[in-house]
């Protein structure tokens, strides 16, 4: 994969700015977490004394191995159920300090540069990046600033991330690991979540706190894998499915039986979590990704490797139902809802709820503020009705806390990165490019499905969408030499 902006090189920071940067970082983290510091300790002091350390070396690791800190995020997202259950640790924390670190190991980057970055202007970036930038103001003004600074950790630093690896200043060999590592993690997920589903979970994982979320359908625990709820092993595995099918075609030979083992795990994870909207999710990015490579230039050659993996998916597919699904006839109803929404009393429920927070939101143009929805208005305003604690849908959730305005500019950004990745894709005449372009729109198009139905921009599907859709655009936004395919 070549992806290079500029010829590698060793991090160098100036002392004085490396400062300013773990003050950043710090002052991040702490805001994050400031409210419970203040609650336990009384002081920020004692937090101060163990977060600058800890910041200082997530900083310097994240400069000099950029690899290891985005793998070892996607690790901590990809086994955070497990980690609660075994470490009694939750990595939220870490996730926060290693994306933060990351990013500003980035900044640092380019304020040391000798050369200027050949860096190409690209629409969908300045769209997301004014979004992130406008709810930067909103965490300021926002009815308590500890609680906006919390809503936007929790919200807006997965899209964050996007920019970040985006227009990392690496090499394509430290973008190669990056994504080989994804594609380990995204399938060891899966094949842990299917040992759990032959052998049942462990007595600890069974007693994760669910974090509010019913694990119970039909009186029978769901299917947790490596996660601490269905939820997030729906959306994870919907996100990872088409992800992993256009990545075969983008790995070297032995990858790609990684890549197929993966799909196929993840199937089976998917339905025996019995998250419905991820099922529509994976199906809508699935049918992006397949189309992509039908119709790229890159996969001409390989029309036969396209039809015989499309095929496999289907007969896969075919087979996972009838495992997890086909002999429950109550699983067997609830899917077969998804054709007739409207005959579902889930769905009556909640387009209830997203009517009445539609009338709430109506006459406020910037929303309640940052941090009065999701999961930090649920611990910060108690005061709320259920339905304005607990939306079920993203973009209402964001439009709760901005406006229907700042949800627009959300939505507009990430369709113009899934039509700009799904243009390189097309145009792409090397499989590793192209590969990765279809990977991450079909990423994208199945968050965004999932998004309608539940707060998932908070969970890590966010995330590995996100670190998909900034992989990708790197190896388009750095290069010094376009791809020809692409002029």
């Amino acid at each position: 994969m070549t992806t290079a902006g500029l010829t590698p090189r060793r991090f160098r920071a100036p002392p004085v700015a490396l400062a300013g940067a773990l003050v950043v970082v710090v002052v991040a983290v702490m805001v994050r977490y400031g409210e419970t510091a203040l609650s336990l300790y009384g002081a920020v002091l004692p937090q101060a004394a163990v977060f600058v350390p800890l910041v200082g070396l997530a900083t310097l690791f994240a400069a000099r191995r950029p690899a290891g800190a985005v793998i070892g995020l996607v690790a901590l997202a990809a086994f955070s159920g497990s980690m609660l259950a075994y470490v009694y640790v939750d990595p939220t924390l870490f996730i926060t300090l290693l994306i933060c670190a990351t990013g500003i190991a980035v900044a640092l980057g380019y304020a040391s540069a000798r050369t200027r970055p050949g860096l190409i202007p690209w629409p969908p970036s300045f769209l997301l990046g004014g979004y992130l930038l406008l709810s930067v103001v909103y965490v300021l003004f926002a009815p308590s600033f500890l609680a906006g600074a919390e809503g936007f950790a929790r919200e807006l630093l997965f899209p964050a991330l996007l920019l970040v690896l985006a227009y990392g200043q690496w090499s394509g060999a430290v973008r190669r690991k990056m994504l080989l590592g994804v594609i380990f993690l995204c399938t060891a997920a899966a094949l842990y979540a299917v040992l759990r589903y032959i052998i049942g979970p462990s007595g600890a994982e069974a007693a994760v706190p669910s974090a509010g979320f019913s694990q119970n359908v039909g009186g029978e625990l769901s299917l947790l894998g490596s996660f601490a709820n269905r939820q997030q092993l729906g959306g994870w595995t919907a996100v990872a499915i088409p992800a992993l099918v256009a990545l075969a075609f983008a790995v070297p030979p032995r990858w790609r039986i990684v890549c197929v083992v993966g799909v196929g795990a993840s199937v089976v994870a998917l339905l025996g979590s019995d998250t419905r909207v991820a099922l529509v999710a994976a199906g809508a990015g699935l049918v992006v990704t397949l189309a992509l490579l039908l119709l790229s230039r890159f996969a001409r050659s390989q029309i036969l490797a396209v039809a015989v993996g499309l095929l496999l998916v289907g007969v896969g597919g075919i087979g996972a139902y009838a495992l997890t699904v086909g002999g429950d006839e109550q699983d067997a109803d609830r899917y077969s809802n998804i054709l007739t929404p409207t005959e579902d009393p889930t769905f009556d429920q909640r387009r209830k709820k997203w009517e009445n927070v539609i009338d709430i939101v109506a006459p406020r143009p910037t929303g309640f503020g940052l941090g009065t929805a999701g999961q930090t208005g649920q611990t910060t305003n108690r005061f709320q009705s259920p339905d304005q604690q607990s939306i079920d849908n993203s973009y209402l959730t964001i439009a709760y806390q901005q406006g229907f305005a700042m949800t627009g500019l959300l939505v507009i950004a990430l369709l113009a990165f899934v039509v700009a990745l799904g243009r390189a894709a097309l145009n792409a005449s090397r499989p590793e490019i192209g590969g990765l372009a279809a990977a991450a729109t079909g990423a994208l198009v199945a968050w965004m499905v999932l998004m309608t139905a539940g707060i998932y921009i908070e969970r890590y599907a966010a995330l590995l969408a996100c670190c998909l859709a900034g992989l990708a655009t790197g190896q388009i936004v750095t290069r010094s030499e376009p791809d020809p395919a692409d002029a």
